[in-house]
Order: structure tokens, then sequence, then C-alpha cells
């Protein structure tokens, strides 16, 4: 199977955290909250200023400018902002974060939590880690989606993802009663 030029760029990178020692793939995550969890109750663990870990697929786009990033993740729940420093993060994860780290990646961040000056919840990063590296991009939103399994594919950028599945619940049809047990 041919590569195509993203693709080829996201293996690249992926070789080059595999390259520096780095599992892009780890059996673990040590999340302690949901990002729902967090945003509950934001104001207490702020105030507690206690070091917490999430864990997410970053969505949107990464914003690196000079010695400070900010990206969203997003872990099914909900979605928050994190705000990464040079000095907080080190220069090694800081230049990871920049250079091999792409949007729909899932990473896990330590940190605190404070609001931004624009008053945006968001994690305040002192360690970041890589859960999955994504090689495929995620479906083309705008021309439309063919293939059956991309449309039920998770769409990264909808807000409503959650409501819109919560139909698609398997239910036995009628005629299968009779492989219900004790049937």
């Amino acid at each position: 199977m041919e590569l195509n030029d993203l693709q080829a760029q996201r293996a690249a990178k992926l070789e080059r955290l595999r390259a520096a020692g780095i599992n892009p793939y780890p059996t673990r995550s040590e999340r302690s909250h949901t990002i729902a969890e967090v945003l509950a109750d934001f104001d207490q663990l702020a105030a507690a200023q206690s070091e917490l870990t999430l864990a997410g697929r970053i969505i949107g786009a990464r914003r690196v400018m000079g010695k400070i990033a900010f990206a969203h993740i997003d872990d099914g729940s909900a979605t928050i902002q994190l705000w990464i420093s040079r000095g907080d993060l080190g220069d090694e994860w800081f230049e990871r974060f920049r250079d091999d780290i792409d949007s729909f990646d899932i990473i896990q961040a330590r940190g605190t939590l404070r609001r931004t000056k624009a008053g945006e919840p968001s994690l305040f990063v002192q360690r970041l880690d890589l859960l999955a590296k994504t090689i495929n991009p995620p479906p083309e939103k705008w021309a439309g989606l063919q293939d059956v399994e991309e449309r039920n594919a998770p769409a990264l950028s909808r807000s409503d993802r959650q409501s819109r599945g919560a139909g698609r619940v398997s239910r036995p049809r009628p005629d299968d009663q009779h492989d219900a047990p004790g049937a």
C-alpha cells in the first residue's frame, strides 16, 4: 500500500519517536480524571493546585507561538485546552510536541488547572506522553463520505457526536427471541 504525503510525513515522525526510544503505542495510561469530571469541579480542583492527569485526542489545530503552545484534547466526555510552556515541559518534550505530535494523536498530559487570561479552563502541562500516533488523516469532511464505515467513524470536529450516536444501540429484533437465554 502506497502512503500519501501526509501519511508519509506522519510515518517519518513515528520512526523519529521510535528512534528516540519512545513507544508510540504504550499499553497503559495513568488518567486520573475524565475531562467532564474536571470541568464539573474545575474551581475546586484549580484551588487545590493538585496535579492531575488527563488523556485524549488532540482536536483542531495546535498553536505554537515561541515558547508557548496551545492545543485542545477530547476524551469523549468533553474538551479542554492544554497550555504548554517550554519552561514547564522542558526543551525536549516541547520540541517533540512541536515537531512530532500532530492533530488527532492521542496524548496524556499531567499538570495543574488554571484559567487563562481569557478565562478559558486549561490544564497547564508539566508532563506529556504519547499514547497513540495517528498515521491516517481523518476522513475528508467537505467532500463527503462514500464508505459506510467511514460515515460511522467518529466525527472528531463535531461537538454533538455523542447525542447523534446515542440512538445507534443494537437492539434484538422480535424474530431473535428464540436465541434469548431461557426461551
